[in-house]
């Protein structure tokens, strides 16, 4: 007998009302013009199963919810059928009729808390139904037959009430792994193979109630020979006050249930972890703090030439408030003039024992040169590069960077760079936006969370800036570091592509924070000779990586407009 829903029992219903849809499309949508009820009546009838699962599931199962309630509701929808079928009986396709016509034969108790329930669900059927584009699966069909792929994912858009109320594109990133341990931005349309489903244990899991579909992904993209990521809209997800397509921050429970399936993640790959949690203010988003197993000394490259009132500060800051011990600083003199600058070394030598200076004998400036030069005295097995222009803001800013440089898989990581005024300098670099590479989400104030949270948490990036930017000293030798020939330009962008085409993964974290007191308005220095060879760089590094520049980049997405920082839509029609 079917009894009135506990809030607990309600809201369980509430966040697998998906599942209803799922069932007819699965076990009934063949039936067609033949079937003796329409969608509404089914749905109706399929709403009854999930209700009862709701009241009949246990804490301890060993089958997540949404298993057993995709059972449930195809056994009361099957059940129905042929019911209705024995009997002979026409149902009404008028939907407010459905609800007498099936249950004419229960007692009044059980109809009246039937009717009850009905009336709930239709109220909450929008809460979590979803809609595939009409090409969806085509497209995914493409992805296996010609690319091999056992996962695929697409693009999704969030809309509210009527499909044309578009409100929330998500427009995806292919397949990034340090973007995954983030943020569950996988999500829907989700296809992946029944092999690699049975090679990672199977289906959702009930200890992972909530956040059971992250689970699942972490699972698969561990063993998945192919993922392909399908860079159109291909799924709409229908929001309402009480879903979390509308706000998570609600189920609490998720979020939980996520961090437990990340370190279960970390486990089952044996990356040692300290800590996982939910970063502050931003449901959904993660914070893994990697151990670091491979501590080393980290060596600070500081080219210099003059403006010894901002490397004093840059100096003192380090200082002042980092809490990694094991570090030295270069300072690498490159044709200063001013006789305070050299006071300001001779001060800070005798202040601190573990930084030096050193001349570098070349003539003008050459960014790569002086950094070059300042590796090759350095004593560190991480070296670090850092603009004199630069101010610490984070006190663990190097074990935040130094956890993801120690992993083999990863090669540059960069920091988050703030103007003066609070507004993002650096947070990632886009390769191929405004014709080369640009800085994502540039001026956006420092509070904002970014394009669908990308200014939150870690994540895979093509490039980072070598105003703040940590390696492994045998990455940087194994790529001849910094090439000379870009002397002031692109230097850092060309470095991080050659480490990308070396295998590895560059990483962005927020967690490393910095001032980067570089005037927000500079612009190409109009003098002639700089000007010439400014213009000669651009066209070195176009033509040295121009089949990766037509390639695109795969920490952003195609649908973004290519001349913005600002993640601008130019939304790509279907092929």
């Amino acid at each position: 007998m079917l009894k009135p829903l506990t809030n607990e029992q309600q809201i369980k219903v509430e966040e697998n009302m998906g599942l209803v849809g799922k069932v007819i499309q699965d076990c009934v949508h063949t039936l067609g013009a033949g079937c003796i009820y329409d969608y509404d009546d089914l749905f109706q009838i399929g709403c009854i199963g999930l209700c009862k699962a709701a009241q009949t599931d246990q804490p301890g199962y060993n089958v997540a919810f949404s298993t057993y309630a995709y059972r449930l509701i195809r056994n009361e929808i099957y059940t129905q059928l042929e019911y209705a079928t024995r009997r002979g009986r026409e149902v009404a396709t008028d939907p407010d009729e459905m609800p007498c016509s099936v249950l004419d034969d229960e007692n009044t108790e059980q109809r009246e808390a039937s009717l009850s329930l009905l009336h709930f669900l239709d109220r909450a059927e929008a809460d979590a139904t979803g809609v595939l584009h009409p090409c969806a699966l085509w497209y995914v069909a493409q992805a296996i037959a010609e690319q091999g792929a056992d996962f695929v994912y697409t693009d999704e858009v969030t809309f509210e009430g009527d499909i044309d109320h578009l409100t929330v594109y998500h427009f995806k990133p292919d397949y990034m792994l340090d973007n995954l341990r983030s943020n569950n931005y996988i999500c829907h349309l989700s296809v992946f193979s029944a092999k690699l489903l049975a090679a990672v244990g199977g289906d959702e899991r009930a200890a992972y109630n909530g956040s059971q579909d992250y689970d699942l992904y972490l699972r698969l993209t561990e063993k998945a020979h192919k993922i392909v990521h399908i860079p159109h809209l291909l799924y709409y997800w229908r929001s309402s006050p009480t879903s979390v397509a509308s706000n998570i921050s609600a189920k609490t429970y998720c979020l939980e249930a996520a961090v437990k399936a990340l370190y279960a993640h970390y486990e089952r790959v044996g990356v040692p972890v300290d800590e996982v949690s939910m970063i502050p203010g931003t449901p959904g988003f993660y914070k893994t703090d990697y151990t670091i197993t491979k501590p080393g000394r980290v060596s600070i490259l500081i080219p210099s030439c003059d403006h010894s009132s901002d490397l004093s500060t840059c100096v003192e800051s380090i200082y002042r408030r980092s809490t990694y011990e094991d570090l030295e600083i270069i300072v690498i003199e490159n044709n200063s003039r001013e006789p305070a600058t050299f006071r300001c070394y001779e001060k800070l030598q005798k202040e601190h024992k573990n930084l030096k200076v050193i001349t570098w004998q070349g003539t003008g400036f050459n960014y790569s040169a002086l950094n070059n030069f300042g590796a090759r005295e350095a004593t560190g097995e991480y070296l670090l590069l850092l603009n004199n222009d630069t101010e610490v803001i984070s006190p663990r800013w190097i074990e935040e960077m130094l956890m993801y440089a120690q992993q083999d898989r990863v090669g540059c990581v960069g920091a988050k760079l703030l103007y003066p005024d609070n507004t993002i300098q650096h947070a990632g670099i886009g390769f191929g936006f405004l014709t080369l590479a640009a800085h994502m989400h540039k001026n956006f104030p420092v509070g904002h969370p970014g394009y669908m949270g990308r200014l939150v948490y870690a994540q895979d990036v093509y490039a980072v800036t070598a105003a703040c930017l940590m390696v492994r000293r045998s990455v940087y030798e194994q790529v001849n570091g910094l090439d000379e020939s870009f002397a002031v330009a692109f230097n850092d962008v060309d470095f991080c592509v050659r480490v990308r085409e070396a295998g590895y993964t560059n990483v962005f974290t927020p967690f490393a924070q910095l001032y980067h007191y570089e005037s927000k308005s500079r612009g190409l220095d109009e003098n002639p000779v700089k000007r010439k060879r400014f213009i000669s760089e651009v066209e070195r590094f176009q033509k040295r990586w121009a089949k990766q520049l037509a390639a695109g980049d795969p920490c952003m997405n195609p649908n973004f407009d290519l001349m913005k920082e600002d993640f601008s839509f130019d939304i790509k029609p279907l092929e």
